[in-house]
């Protein structure tokens, strides 16, 4: 990272660089948010020690060897983000790599190891970009990308798993978190995106609906008996249908069957806030399809 940037200005021994390259990936990316921020102050010399580490990741992307680990480096990139002047410089050097690395999951998809890394990465971004404001172009850029990736997410590894329910709460949160991370960090995505849209950038909606038609057939009762899961699946439900629910009689039958199963499911849940929700969003839909249909003036 260091030997394809101008960091040697820093006055650091070559002893560090070598000791960077060693650092496992989600250091170097806590190293890496710590320097942006660092040098995100604008001024003349800060700024180009700035641009040389957006320009070091870049360098890192394209090579090969290097290509993989270069994920880590953007989620530092990221991480940045709310905490330098001109945030905007990283969001438009980001947003512009997300093609090529949905381009690149083609090749990886069956990692799913690096699957999570890149979903964790647009989860991050769409989560940032909540409070900094994307360009149209950007939104697009984010969108086509995030499709493409939950495309072959699916494909690959949204096949049903094999649950078992009769476990301990202790074992439910731990398996929770090391197998179904993945499963929570797309439904996080699908999220975070909902709180980007806005108008004049209407495909938000339609991402969203095809990601969570991906992950519906996962949501058995077994899964659902992970707290942070099902809590997490019934908000983007909900969440989908209240804000959107003059497009569910257009959906695919599949699609919207599983979107009113779930409200359905959430109404009786156990937990009040989902059962609130579902119900709230279930009323919402009933208005829509009466105004829609004419019996509300």
């Amino acid at each position: 990272f260091f030997a394809t940037s101008k960091l040697q200005n820093l006055s650091l021994s070559i002893n560090s660089y070598q000791s960077y390259e060693l650092l496992p990936e989600d250091t170097r990316a806590r190293v890496l948010t710590a320097l942006m921020i660092s040098f995100g102050d604008c001024d003349s010399g800060s700024e180009s020690l700035f641009n040389d580490c957006m320009r070091a990741v870049q360098e890192q992307f394209k090579t090969k060897s290097s290509m993989v680990s270069s994920v880590a480096l953007f989620y530092g990139l990221v991480q940045a983000i709310p905490y330098v002047q001109g945030e905007e410089r990283i969001t438009s050097f980001v947003v512009a790599f997300f093609c090529p690395l949905s381009e690149l999951m083609k090749h990886y998809i069956s990692d799913l190891d690096l699957c999570k890394q890149v979903l964790v990465l647009f989860c991050s971004y769409a989560e940032t970009a909540r409070q900094v404001k994307l360009t149209d172009d950007q939104m697009t850029s984010l969108l086509r990308a995030t499709s493409e990736l939950l495309k072959l997410y699916s494909t690959h590894h949204c096949a049903a798993r094999s649950i078992e329910v009769s476990k301990s709460a202790k074992e439910i949160r731990e398996e929770e978190e090391n197998a179904y991370d993945d499963i929570l960090c797309a439904l996080k995505l699908l999220k975070n995106l909902l709180g980007l849209s806005r108008g004049g950038v209407s495909n938000v909606a339609d991402v969203v609906f095809f990601g969570i038609q991906q992950l519906i057939p996962l949501m058995t009762q077994g899964l659902l008996s992970y707290p942070t899961l099902c809590n997490e699946y019934f908000s983007v439900v909900s969440i989908l249908v209240k804000r959107f629910p003059e497009k569910i009689p257009s959906l695919p039958n599949d699609l919207s069957q599983g979107l009113l199963q779930s409200l359905q499911m959430g109404v009786n849940h156990h937990d009040a806030d989902i059962a609130k929700r579902s119900l709230s969003s279930l009323e919402e839909l009933h208005r829509a399809n009466h105004v829609q249909s004419g019996s509300v003036q």
